[in-house]
């Protein structure tokens, strides 16, 4: 379909790969807040509500099998 040469297709993807890290910015995130903190990746912010993090003792941890019902995952 396309007649490029191997050599200037090669040329061009390397030259892609050298000048993109250059325009690529990090981004956070933020949950409540408009302007997250710079060094996070994950900023949650709430006055009236909290964070629920499972907690498992190493035991359930070794043992626990997610959805056998569920393929793919």
């Amino acid at each position: 379909m396309f007649s490029y040469k191997t050599g200037s297709m090669k040329k061009i993807i390397t030259l892609f790969m050298v000048v993109m890290p250059f325009f690529a910015k990090a981004q956070n995130v933020g949950i409540g807040t408009n302007s997250p903190n710079s060094s996070a990746l994950l900023e949650i912010s709430s006055t009236n509500k909290g964070m629920l993090v499972p907690r498992l003792t190493t035991l359930q941890r070794k043992y626990y099998k997610p959805c056998q019902w569920v393929t793919g995952i």
